[in-house]
């Protein structure tokens, strides 16, 4: 997701993420229900396999630890606030993970969730960071440019599947785009 100029979206970057996808690696969720289904259905399928959500930190953290509501299922997902029990699976359907939790772990399936702290500026044509929507404390202490901070936090996520992910963001038009370069529909 390293998008820095229009120059980065060449045919070889578009080739390698569709040659992805056809492989059914690499996935955009086009709706919050999509995303959160995807670990669902791979830890009812692959049970031996370990499956789990994952996003930045572009949501706060509150007392109830409530990552997100599925409005349509009523589901409701946390944030993981041990990263070791998160990473033995303890609670594997209802919690999402963080950088800090699986910096250096591989896992087999992923949801990423890409949230409003990364965006599309169509005007330069490229990836941006919006450091007032990343709640990240630990980056933002003493850090004046927290941009390759978080776009870093988002490669360590987008790296740790092995053998799929599924990918949802947040921003519409960041959203809207990758969803025409990475087309669900193999021509």
């Amino acid at each position: 997701m390293g998008i820095e100029s229009q120059e980065d979206l060449d045919d070889s970057f578009v080739s390698k993420y569709q040659e992805l996808r056809e492989k059914g690696y690499f996935q955009i969720a086009r709706n919050i229900e999509e995303w959160a289904q995807y670990v669902t259905d791979k830890q009812s399928r692959f049970y031996e396999k370990k499956s789990l959500r994952l996003a930045g930190y572009c949501k706060t953290l509150k007392k109830d630890k409530v990552f997100l509501k599925i409005e349509s299922t009523g589901e409701v997902l946390k944030w993981s606030t041990n990263g070791k029990k998160y990473r033995q699976y303890a609670n594997k359907t209802k919690e999402v993970g963080n950088v800090y939790d699986i910096h250096g772990f591989d896992i087999d399936f992923a949801s990423i969730y890409i949230g409003k702290d990364i965006y599309l500026d169509e005007t330069e044509k490229c990836i941006k960071v919006n450091k007032d929507n990343s709640f990240d404390t630990a980056a933002k202490k003493g850090v004046d440019q927290i941009d390759e901070f978080v776009k870093n936090a988002y490669y360590i996520l987008l790296t740790r599947a092995v053998y799929g992910q599924m990918v949802y963001v947040e921003d519409d038009k960041l959203r809207e785009f990758l969803l025409k370069i990475f087309s669900a529909d193999k021509n």
